[in-house]
């Protein structure tokens, strides 16, 4: 069973809200480890992140870090410090550096669900396109059947029926992906996994019927490391876990889409 929590990347820009993917099942929204309610003990369904600090350098480029700390409310034993570093130039292309470090008790879980972000953008942007593995959703674990390519469907079709709604539609070996209305859009490089969902709290729903579709937005997660899904009845293999134990930095690429990429749904140079 697969399942989704959130802890909040700090904003610098409107392009969209951004937010940090499951750990353990991980920060974010993000598959929950299958031995049991380990990151519903240490509160990471509830995570809340506080900005700590904030520096600006300008030069030819205007560097904003941000660090902050994500907690639970009612357990401050069990965090995530985080740095977020934007570099953004005058075309509105943005150097995202991500740095997350488990703190106290998230370091005992037996491991993470992913370290990344997530964007969350109009509903209008439906049409979601990558160069990476596809055309199905594939996991660490479980990619060897799919091919490198650059593939497109809408948002709706990434969503994967199975009999209980959880986390769906990943794609490794990523290297960008984009979300478009046809005229406008974001496109996001580097070496990431990526998935596209209309669906945030899927863990709240028993069945597919209780789906709540997002009121008005479509999520995307960017995610710098996806635990593996394992197989019935085997858990997740040690090498396919994110580890809980482990600090993370990584760095991405965000950038408003030309139009000639807006209604290919294709990279141009």
């Amino acid at each position: 069973m697969r399942r989704s929590l959130a802890v909040a990347l700090p904003a610098l820009f409107a392009l969209a809200t951004v937010s940090l993917p499951g750990l353990a099942a991980g920060p974010g929204p993000l598959a929950a480890p299958p031995e049991g309610e380990d990151w519903r003990k240490a509160s990471l369904d509830r995570l809340a992140t506080t900005p700590s600090s904030t520096t600006v350098t300008r030069g030819r480029r205007v560097i904003v870090a941000i660090a902050s700390r994500s907690a639970a409310p009612d357990r401050p034993g069990a965090w995530f410090d985080q740095t977020a570093t934007y570099a953004v130039d005058g075309s509105g292309r943005i150097e995202l550096t991500h740095r997350v470090v488990p703190r106290g008790e998230v370091r005992a879980l037996p491991y993470l669900g992913r370290v990344g972000y997530t964007l969350k953008a109009p509903a209008r942007f439906d049409t979601f396109a990558w160069y990476g593995r596809g055309p199905v959703e594939n996991y660490v674990d479980r990619k060897d059947g799919t091919r490198m390519g650059v593939w497109s469907s809408t948002v709706d079709e990434q969503y994967v029926p199975y009999y209980r709604p959880q986390d769906h539609g990943n794609h490794d070996d990523v290297r960008w992906a984009l979300l478009t209305d046809g005229g406008a859009g974001l496109l996001v490089g580097g070496d990431v996994e990526v998935s596209a969902t209309p669906y945030d709290d899927l863990d709240r729903a028993l069945c597919p019927f209780a789906r709540v579709r997002n009121p008005g937005w479509n999520t995307l997660h960017v995610d710098h490391a996806v635990t593996g899904v394992g197989d019935t009845p085997n858990p997740v293999r040690p090498e396919y876990r994110v580890r809980a134990d482990t600090e993370y930095g990584y760095t991405t690429i965000l950038r408003p889409l030309t139009p000639r990429e807006a209604i290919t749904r294709r990279l141009h140079r």
